[in-house]
């Protein structure tokens, strides 16, 4: 059995402050880095065996009006603690 989630069916994911709305089709996975604005990495996941190489991206939207936060969130895969999906309640 696979536990298979569709990046492009994620609607919500639960973070350590609470539920945020995701805007269609923003989330995202990849491997994440922090670079210095001249896209040279500081810092890329994975350089150290506690740091997760595998990090998410989303555009919050507002949950009631569906409207764009403009709030892009990123954060290392651990720090998701659960999805919600389209067409599952």
């Amino acid at each position: 059995m696979s536990l298979a989630i569709r990046v492009d069916e994620v609607r919500a994911v639960l973070l350590s402050d609470g539920w945020h709305v995701v805007a269609d089709d923003s989330f995202d996975l990849d491997r994440y880095e922090f670079t210095d604005g001249e896209e040279l990495a500081i810092f890329v996941g994975d350089q150290s065996p506690l740091v997760p190489s595998t990090g998410f991206t989303f555009v919050e939207e507002h949950p009631v009006s569906r409207e764009l936060l403009g709030t892009r969130i990123c954060g290392p895969l651990t720090a998701l603690l659960a999805v919600k999906l389209k067409g599952h309640q």
